[in-house]
């Protein structure tokens, strides 16, 4: 057994050897998926080498973009920095990304100019972050 979800690994996976046989060497830039049912066993019938674009289809809930997911009758926007999470429901899809990415882009402009500050490095520029 796998988790708790009761998954299993195929018989002959249980030595590396036999997954070897089945799948082959990793190709670069690709991970293991349980594809086509993502909620199936590990074995060669059901898994494959995929980008993190295809895992990140064939999960159980589909991120519209990073950070941003369906959230009731709306969309999540969401940011996580440390143990902060900031996040906020958009009416569509399009308005959560927008409000994500400004915020993040204010999140990332605040944290270097504070760690300019903490490391004593003058600002090579002037920030504003807009309200």
């Amino acid at each position: 057994m796998y988790g708790g979800r009761g998954t299993t690994v195929h018989k002959s996976w249980h030595r590396f050897e036999g997954f070897f046989a089945d799948m082959g060497k990793c190709p670069e830039g690709l991970t293991l998926d349980r594809w086509p049912n993502r909620n199936g066993n590990y074995g060669p019938k059901n898994c494959r080498w995929a980008t993190p674009l295809q895992q990140a289809i064939n999960q159980d809930r589909v991120d519209y973009a990073a950070g941003v997911r369906r959230k009731g009758r709306g969309f999540e926007a969401r940011i996580k920095r440390g143990k902060m999470i900031f996040r906020g429901i958009c009416d569509t899809e399009e308005e959560a990304i927008a409000v994500r990415r400004q915020v993040k882009e204010s999140l990332d402009i605040a944290v270097a100019f504070i760690l300019r500050w903490w490391h004593g490095q003058p600002s090579q520029a002037r920030y504003r972050i807009a309200p």
